[in-house]
């Protein structure tokens, strides 16, 4: 809904005459059977440029057949103006290039142009400006008011585009893993003396005598697949159980805590193993390996494998004595919590000895504050300690974009492209150039960041809307609530889907504003009193906005407008 003071208002003074010539007179006389309309009624923003789209209705017989009109909108604001490009409208027997009137039947004609906003233009008024010319005779006329300008609401963009960040590695827990074998008679289950000597038994103690926090063991064994299945079934499982038995004891021995607990413990019993059969064999220099491999895949029955093998009686002589006592065997696996400083730690070494922590270390230091100068101290730490890493750069970078220090960002990143040019990087430097007003640039530096993985399609989604693409803006925001998807649901006309965006959207005095705006453009003067007295009250600026913005001119006077901005 707009101004109705802006309806119908008399045709632009193009075909207004001041002039007394055969004629002019009757012009004069009938201005007012000129009509005239503008689209839309008060200018708008749209991607930083405004658009102008003039109608005008001659009524038949009113255009002197020899009259020329120059018409010029004017944009008038309180300490300038800015003269458009002009158009001609002449009459049908009139010298000249230009839209031509009939005299007996009238006319239309159009005028449509599209210039660069100024923020001077937020309030302003558009005139024409109209010269006559009949002959040797010329005249110009009064400024006529066409309309107003300009509504804004398109700039009213979030800076809420994503700034990368070169996350850290760190592991607040990280699990280390030691293996031990022992290795098992034929078909027996007791781990002989010599197998709890072995370098493998002995690391495994070695492990353990460090009393870190141990979260789980898992003991598996197998059997060699020689002799019945079902009897290497119940070797394989009294192997799991005399495993068991073996490190539970060296737990308890090394005084472990909840080494008793049988819930520390998973047995696994495998049976037959015929995995490890073909990967010992495969990696073996058995002449006749290939053959031995065929028959194992040929045949899903493990009884016949057994038989055709020994078949080959040369070759399984070489299997038992090379490849099958491989086979009977448990694995035990002890699986601990690797030792770590404190966060404690961490936060003071950051500060003070920086030196002192590793890379992740120190970067996961950053995410234990929330005051941005420290972590500006903790990054710049990090990218003298470690030079050869992007990340130190880039998050220093990172922390001058958050604290608007734009110059400064610049040569960070500048820093960090010259380590790597990462996906983070080319956000950033694209971010950047979004806020320095450079929307070419920034386009490039995104598809940059989105080639080399970067998930960038909230800042493209941010950046159509600046450029006036709102429809395109939508595909990229997808089902994401959020301010700007808000405004680009508003701009691309569906007031209820940016209705309800803006419910589900952060809660900030610029959201309520943009609310109240939504409300005004479904003319609900309620809602818009509500949701204007919570931007004002959040950020008493918008009261100065408020009173300007063409989006409440229909409700400057009423009640509601008038108690949401006291």
């Amino acid at each position: 809904m707009r101004n109705s003071k802006l309806k119908s208002l008399s045709f632009i003074a193009v075909l207004a005459v001041i002039a007394t010539g055969c004629g002019l007179g009757k012009m004069i006389k009938k201005y007012e059977e000129v009509k005239y309309t503008v689209t839309p009624e008060i200018l708008e923003v749209h991607g930083g440029r405004v658009s102008v789209k003039i109608s005008g209705k001659v009524p038949a017989k009113y255009f002197h057949k020899k009259a020329t009109a120059t018409f010029t909108p004017v944009i008038k604001w309180e300490d300038g103006e800015l003269a458009l490009n002009p158009i001609t409208v002449i009459g049908e027997a009139a010298e000249g290039q230009g839209q031509k009137i009939g005299y007996g039947s009238g006319g239309t004609f159009t005028y449509v142009d599209t210039i660069p906003y100024k923020k001077a233009m937020k309030k302003s008024e558009v005139f024409a400006k109209v010269g006559l010319a009949m002959g040797s005779k010329t005249s110009e006329l009064p400024d006529r008011l066409l309309t107003s300008a300009c509504i804004i609401t398109s700039t009213r963009v979030a800076n809420d585009e994503d700034v990368m960040f070169g996350a850290d590695k760190y592991e607040k827990e990280t699990i280390i893993t030691q293996k031990g074998e022992v290795y098992y008679p034929i078909q027996s289950a007791v781990i002989p003396s010599s197998e709890m000597r072995s370098a493998s038994t002995k690391a495994l103690k070695e492990f353990i005598a460090n009393k870190y926090e141990t979260r789980s063991v898992t003991i598996t064994a197998w059997a060699s697949p020689d002799g019945p299945e079902d009897l290497n079934l119940k070797i394989s499982n009294d192997r799991t159980n005399s495993a068991f038995k073996y490190v539970q004891k060296e737990l308890k021995r090394m005084k472990l805590e909840g080494a008793d607990k049988d819930e520390l413990y998973t047995k696994v019993s495998k049976g037959e193993y015929w995995d490890g059969f073909n990967q010992l064999v495969g990696a073996s220099s058995i002449e006749d390996k290939q053959l031995i491999l065929d028959i194992v895949n040929r045949h899903t029955d493990v009884n016949k494998r057994e038989e055709e093998i020994k078949n080959l009686a040369v070759v399984y002589l070489t299997l038992a004595k090379d490849i099958l006592p491989k086979l009977r065997k448990a694995e035990i696996s002890i699986n601990s919590l690797e030792p770590k400083k404190t966060d404690a730690e961490i936060d003071s070494l950051a500060t003070a000895k920086p030196d002192t922590l590793d890379v992740e270390e120190l970067f996961y230091a950053a995410t234990l504050t929330e005051d941005l100068d420290k972590k500006l101290k903790i990054f710049e730490s990090a990218s003298q300690v470690y030079a050869d890493d992007w990340r130190g750069y880039n998050n220093v970078a990172y922390i001058h974009m958050k604290k608007g220090n734009l110059d400064d960002a610049k040569a960070w990143l500048d820093k960090a492209k010259g380590v790597s040019e990462t996906a983070e990087v080319q956000n950033n430097y694209g971010v950047l150039a979004i806020w320095n007003g450079d929307l070419v640039e920034a386009r490039g530096h995104y598809e940059a960041s989105q080639s080399n993985g970067g998930n960038v399609s909230n800042n493209l989604g941010i950046l159509h809307v600046r450029t006036g693409d709102y429809e395109t803006a939508l595909e990229y925001f997808g089902s994401d609530c959020s301010y700007n998807s808000a405004l680009a649901n508003l701009l691309n006309g569906d007031a209820e889907k940016a209705k309800d965006q803006g419910e589900c959207a952060a809660a900030t005095a610029a959201t309520s504003y943009l609310k109240a705006i939504i409300a005004a453009r479904m003319d609900d003067a309620t809602e818009m009193g509500k949701n204007l007295k919570s931007a004002v009250g959040g950020n008493a600026s918008y009261r100065k906005d408020a009173i300007t913005d063409l989006e409440f001119s229909n409700f400057w006077d009423s009640m509601d407008f008038k108690g949401a901005i006291q």
